[in-house]
């Protein structure tokens, strides 16, 4: 990405990389790259991905998610949509939440042999 902004065919762009930043040293960049030395026909980039954080001892980024692990969930209900209401109805969601229109959920008269 550095490489093709910085290209002179493509916009010779100034790149500003910071790899693993300390939070205040990236509040700092940000808050210089935004400041009031811009003039109104100046093209800004900011190009931010916070994906997790960079081990320096692998050089491996490590992806964290913001929730808890996802979990599968099976069933539906009508109170939550009639399209969901069945057995085979799957999605996933935060594995820490509950609600009362997951889960399958089935009745029937019985078998009219039990009346006789």
């Amino acid at each position: 990405m550095e490489q093709v902004l910085q290209d002179k065919a493509l916009g010779n762009f100034q790149v500003i990389k910071l790899v693993n930043p300390h939070p205040q040293a990236l509040r700092t960049e940000i808050e210089r790259f935004l400041g009031s030395d811009r003039f109104p026909d100046d093209v800004l980039l900011f190009y931010f991905t916070g994906h997790g954080a960079l081990d320096n001892a692998t050089g491996m980024q490590l992806y964290l998610s913001t929730y808890k692990e996802l979990r599968l969930l099976r069933g539906g209900s009508w109170y939550h949509d009639p399209k969901v209401c069945r057995s085979a109805n799957r999605f996933r969601d935060r594995a820490d939440l509950r609600y009362n229109f997951v889960g399958f959920r089935a009745a029937c008269s019985a078998p009219s042999t039990l009346y006789k």
